[in-house]
């Protein structure tokens, strides 16, 4: 049990066209085949009717991934490979029921493989000293005391930019918090792109929460004082309180087993809250934390650091590995760990990280985004506000957002509403909408039960990264047929089509 983060500053997630290449509907893009093995998915390819570019490009296919659910289907994840590396981005899903017949095949269907105008000249030593400096530190400034700083270095294809190109995950907490993707030109060692990946927005004792309630919550106890640790999953939970003089997070503790210090209460909150959502995902899905492996989910609080123009007083965050969370300004916002479905918007980030991995622009990081909210409702279904808990509090019956009604929040919600805008990542935070309304139509017709297995399987199932709205509406149509039946399906089906997709 570590007792210090070190964390400074973060950015804000509380608060686009189609991709070219996706086939829209099932039913074009099933062929009648049979696939019993790994070969057999990649020449299933081959008989797609309406896509000549998977047929023509179909040797150029491995399969990445194969899993068998609980229904017994069988879900084979194919990726493009030229001169021995991975394309990026560039994903196609071949879905085989009991029988062994194909049921859907899904993704980037009409996509060329195309070779790489440069070639690999440096080394990955020099591409992750080019990442250091891409995010402004050094190796030996660089920390992350929850695990390596330099999670991951592949080498790789840019399918857009059809360059070789070194791609390397940093996850910091000093100097400052981040969770980054600095993708390298493999020939010169240029940078070419810097996305920050998180995301804006055993024993039990008493804990006061942020709008004054009392929480049993799971704490430790260590020689003469307890600490928000709570090691009674696989995951352990940990909510730290950060210090901005010394810049560093420590372990919330106490002389006794009642936290209800005012400078407890977010972390508090952080801290249940955390584990309501890991209970959620366990108890109703089976799943082991965000990453279905059981990491921890350690919590930031009193994060209220400034970033250039802005604060993170009013802002929550997934960044990577980590929940981090501001304190609000009391007028917007009170803490913001203070609710529920927040916490649950936040965590659920994470496991579309883990799962579908949705490129964070246009379309499929609104869906990012919707996708959060809905499983935010799922946690917390009392109503159909998102953040109500916590936003405006000198409001009643206010919240960041409205899934029944986007148009509340000066949002659309049909496809004739669709902003084009090259602002937050193609509209990330406007264009949510659109599925968000789709969902309150198929939860209201199919139950929240059956809808939240719906979600969770075309999540963790058949959405690709690149996926559309169109795409959505395909993997949750398919999802209901194989839990539910035709019946359901067609509900979710109309549910789309009410919105325009």
């Amino acid at each position: 049990m570590s007792k210090k983060l070190i964390s400074p500053v973060l950015l804000s997630l509380l608060v686009a066209t189609s991709v070219s290449g996706h086939e829209a509907y099932a039913k074009e893009n099933t062929p009648k085949v049979k696939v019993t093995t790994k070969a057999g998915a990649i020449n299933s390819l081959k008989s797609l009717p309406n896509s000549k570019k998977a047929k023509q490009f179909a040797k150029f296919y491995d399969v990445v991934d194969t899993t068998t659910d609980e229904l017994g289907f069988t879900h084979y994840t194919l990726q493009p490979k030229l001169h021995g590396k991975f394309i990026d981005n560039q994903q196609i899903k071949v879905h085989v029921n009991k029988a062994g017949e194909v049921v859907l095949i899904n993704g980037d269907t009409n996509k060329a493989v195309t070779t790489p105008t440069n070639s690999v000249t440096i080394s990955k030593d020099t591409a992750i000293d080019n990442a250091f400096t891409a995010i402004h530190t050094t190796k030996e400034e660089a920390k992350n005391e929850t695990g390596e700083v330099v999670k991951s270095i592949d080498l790789s294809i840019d399918d857009k930019k059809k360059l070789y190109v070194y791609n390397v995950e940093l996850i910091t907490t000093a100097p400052k918090i981040g969770n980054y993707v600095v993708t390298i030109n493999a020939q010169n060692g240029n940078i070419m792109n810097v996305e920050d990946k998180m995301k804006r927005v055993a024993t039990t004792g008493l804990g006061l929460g942020v709008i004054g309630s009392y929480k049993t919550i799971n704490i430790t106890n260590e020689a003469t004082s307890y600490y928000l640790s709570d090691a009674t999953r696989k995951g352990e939970i940990a909510t730290y309180a950060y210090n901005p003089t010394t810049k560093v997070a420590d372990l919330v503790s106490d002389t006794d087993k009642t936290f209800n210090a005012a400078n407890q209460k977010a972390a508090v909150d952080a801290h249940y809250y955390a584990g309501r959502v890991y209970n959620y995902y366990k108890n109703t899905f089976g799943r082991e934390s965000y990453d279905n492996l059981g990491s921890a989910i350690p919590s930031i609080v009193h994060l209220n650091t400034v970033k250039t123009t802005n604060d993170n007083l009013n802002n929550a965050g997934w960044a990577g590995d980590k929940m981090i969370y501001g304190d609000g300004d009391g007028t917007t916002f009170r803490a913001t760990s203070g609710a529920l479905d927040v916490v649950a918007h936040e965590i659920t980030h994470g496991v579309t990280a883990s799962t579908a991995k949705l490129v964070y622009s246009g379309q499929s990081g609104a869906l990012d985004e919707s996708l959060s909210d809905t499983f935010a409702y799922f946690n917390d279904p009392a109503d159909w506000l998102i953040g109500e808990d916590i936003y405006t509090p000198n409001v009643a019956g206010d919240g960041v957002r409205d899934i029944s009604n986007p148009a509340a929040k000066g949002m659309p919600a049909h496809m004739s509403q669709y902003v084009n805008t090259t602002a937050d990542y193609g509209g990330v935070h406007t264009n949510m909408g659109i599925p968000n309304k789709a969902a309150y139509y198929t939860i209201t017709a199919v139950g929240k039960d059956k809808a939240e297995k719906i979600y969770y399987r075309a999540l963790t199932t058949y959405l690709t990264s690149n996926a559309t709205f169109a795409d959505a509406k395909q993997a949750l149509t398919q999802s209901a047929q194989d839990l539910y039946g035709a019946t359901v399906a067609a509900q979710v089906k109309d549910a789309w089509n009410k919105v325009g997709v």
